[in-house]
């Protein structure tokens, strides 16, 4: 039987928030701030998401890979290449992953 580490909605949360701080605050363009920003909650798996979020999660993975790279490069070689108008929809995803986890967080807490 493999063990497999699941991670709460509040550690979730956590790593959105470390997230949407980094796409408001780093510098550069959306593509620039991406990165970072991804790389606060890359090692989640979809199904530790809420189910109803699992589909934005892998639409950002979709998106930052949908472009050829180098083996183990793939997500920096896209970064390089992606439109600044990628970059924003993969910004909008995580800022909706962020306000709906938000919201399943107060709901939990009333």
């Amino acid at each position: 039987m493999a063990f497999r580490l699941m991670y709460s909605h509040d550690y979730i949360l956590e790593k959105f928030t470390q997230a949407l701080y980094d796409l408001a605050t780093g510098e550069g363009d959306a593509r620039s701030r991406i990165g970072p920003a991804y790389y606060r909650f890359w090692h989640v798996n979809e199904e530790d998401f809420p189910e109803h979020l699992r589909k934005k999660r892998t639409d950002i993975d979709r998106l930052l890979m949908r472009l050829p790279g180098r083996k183990g490069y793939i997500i920096p070689d896209n970064l390089t290449k992606m439109k600044n108008k990628t970059a924003v929809k993969i910004a909008k995803l995580i800022l909706e992953i962020y306000l709906d986890l938000i919201e399943l967080h107060s709901c939990q807490n009333t």
